[in-house]
């Protein structure tokens, strides 16, 4: 008997040491996955069309920002040679009524950004239809993406001045407090139109989508709630709150 609750016990402290390196591993992965994503490098349709951008009626600028953002800049061609995504844009928005600055012109810029995993070159082909459109495109690569020289995505706390290795000490709460608060201002937009996409999946995807979009959009509105005090213990939401949400 002893020998097997001494086989049980070596098994059991086996067991949880397991669970605890699984544990760190999948928590360093997300982080990793969240703040240093893997870059993508250029695809052939990037190459191709900045190998002949003016074919698609558009002059492409690199230039590096001030703080080492890498960026292209696309501008519609003087001539008004437009490519053919750039003509057929023109035409749909013509037939809509849309009155456009003739082609060649530019009456504003826009900042296109791409998202995670993503690289500027993304953008290309949208930029080539806003150009057409009368418009300046300004897009850059973000922080760990495309060619972009930081490593981390720190989502405002290197704006805000905050030392990442002390960014959790009390003395920076307002500051991050500050960040949180925007980005969850920021996200309300996205929560919004991410429902008019739910009608077009099957009912149990709509579901699950529609729950986990409920939660962690409270966490973050409980988050902003607590203003500085928000890092003082992790935020969740109730069994009772989990519950609302999936019959809503």
């Amino acid at each position: 008997m002893k020998f097997l609750h001494k086989r049980w016990r070596h098994l059991l402290i086996s067991l949880s040491l397991l669970t605890v390196v699984c544990v760190a591993g999948i928590v360093w992965w997300a982080g990793s996955e969240i703040a240093s994503p893997p870059r993508r490098g250029l695809m052939d349709y990037h190459e191709e069309f900045l190998a002949d951008a003016a074919a698609r009626g558009v002059r492409i600028e690199k230039f590096t920002a001030s703080d080492g953002t890498p960026c292209l800049v696309c501008t519609p061609l003087s001539d008004g040679t437009t490519g053919e995504r750039g003509a057929k844009i023109r035409q749909q928005l013509t037939g809509r009524g849309i009155n456009l600055p003739p082609a060649g012109t530019t009456s504003g810029t826009l900042v296109l950004l791409h998202g995670r995993k993503g690289r500027k070159e993304d953008y290309l082909p949208i930029a080539e239809r806003l150009c057409a459109s009368g418009f300046r495109c300004i897009i850059p690569d973000l922080p760990a993406h495309g060619e972009h020289p930081t490593g981390t995505v720190t989502y405002g706390v290197r704006e805000a001045g905050i030392p990442a290795a002390d960014m959790a000490l009390p003395v920076h709460r307002a500051a991050l407090a500050k960040i949180a608060t925007r980005l969850v201002n920021e996200a309300e937009p996205y929560y919004t139109s991410a429902n008019g996409g739910l009608h077009a999946l099957p009912l149990r995807s709509a579901w699950a989508i529609a729950t986990a979009h409920g939660v962690y959009r409270q966490i973050g509105i409980d988050v902003r709630a607590k203003g500085i005090t928000a890092w003082d213990q992790r935020v969740s939401t109730s069994k009772a709150t989990k519950l609302r949400l999936l019959a809503t």
